[in-house]
């Protein structure tokens, strides 16, 4: 048999080569090496914000600055501000996370009992807030004061120190408005939202809670409340202010008598015609506050220095500005106050 391959006129094979569709391997690697990089600054990011946050060192130092006073004095007094809304919840996120009010008051407090100074000055500028958040501060002060005798606190009422800034001010040992301060409105206020005619009226959308109890959605925004509700919150409300007023009479003692505080109906009052009433025992500056802290304290003069957090690993990198100031923020959105576990029944004045 004869060879189909052989002979002259046979043909050489044919050889087709395919062009690869795959990507080269340098891009390949670059490509890994670039996603590698990427998941190793987040991952650094992640530590330096878990190990810069309060929760990870919760006993970060606070560091001292001079803010008024006698530069040369041997004596200090700690001045310690409240400002903004007055909640027991952690404000910002997770590279941005601070201690909340409450807590960075009482870190104050705490630093300076331990640096033995001979007086404290609350700085508040604040229409209040929740209830119990006010009243744990209230309760922080009178403990303050408990604890180290001898210590005078002052008050030092700024533009506002209303509602449950003056809850958390009443127990001071003095208290000094200006006469533009916007204070009083001892009161309780509870917020319900009725979108029920908007949903069915409006948009034709019913919708309809299944719950354990027939009270259990009271404050829905979606009903109307009957009558039995609505005075059972009102029950709340009226407890809520009685123990509010309760605070006054016993802070201001002969200065206030109860009558009259509840004559008040809750109206915001400037710093004038509050020292008219008795809620505030003067009229001044900062100067007239430190003055006052002076002679309380029975020394010569006084150095005031203010607690300011220290800058986390974070924030020193991204140069971010450290507010000296303890607070919250510059506005309130009641919604996502509520949605973060705040109690709707506020000790706030809302203009």
């Amino acid at each position: 048999m004869e060879s189909m391959n052989s002979g002259a006129g046979a043909q050489k094979p044919v050889v087709i080569q395919q062009k690869s569709s795959g990507i080269p391997v340098a891009i390949v690697a670059l490509a890994v090496i670039a996603l590698l990089g990427i998941v190793l600054m987040l991952g650094g990011i992640f530590l330096l914000a878990l190990v810069s946050s309060p929760k990870g060192f919760p006993d970060r130092d606070l560091k001292t600055h001079f803010v008024t006073g006698d530069t040369k004095a041997s004596d200090r007094a700690a001045l310690i501000p409240v400002v903004g809304i007055i909640q027991d919840v952690e404000g910002g996120g997770l590279l941005w996370g601070g201690l909340n009010q409450v807590e960075a008051v009482r870190k104050r407090l705490k630093k300076a009992a331990k640096d033995k100074v001979k007086a404290v000055i609350l700085e508040v500028d604040s229409p209040g807030g929740a209830v119990t958040a006010s009243d744990t501060l209230y309760r922080e002060v009178v403990k303050f004061k408990k604890d180290n005798p001898g210590i005078p606190v002052v008050v030092h009422m700024k533009d506002l120190a209303a509602s449950g800034g003056y809850y958390i001010s009443a127990p001071a040992d003095w208290i000094v408005a200006s006469p533009t301060t916007l204070t009083g409105s001892i009161g309780v206020i509870l917020l319900h939202k009725n979108l029920n005619g908007l949903t069915e009226g409006k948009l034709g959308i019913k919708i309809r809670a299944y719950t354990s109890a027939a009270q259990k959605d009271i404050l829905s925004p979606f009903r109307d409340m009957t009558e039995a509700e609505q005075r059972h919150l009102q029950s709340i409300v009226d407890e809520l202010y009685d123990q509010f007023v309760g605070i006054v009479v016993k802070c201001r003692k002969d200065k206030i008598s109860e009558d009259k505080v509840r004559a008040l109906e809750g109206t915001i009052l400037t710093g004038k015609q509050a020292l008219a009433r008795g809620l505030v025992d003067q009229l001044g500056t900062l100067d007239d506050v430190v003055a006052k802290a002076v002679d309380l304290a029975k020394v010569k003069s006084l150095r005031v220095v203010r607690y300011n957090r220290a800058p986390s690993v974070l924030e020193q990198i991204l140069s971010a500005r450290i507010d000296a100031r303890v607070q919250v923020g510059p506005s309130f959105d009641l919604d996502t106050y509520l949605s973060r576990g705040g109690s709707p029944f506020l000790y706030l004045w809302r203009p």
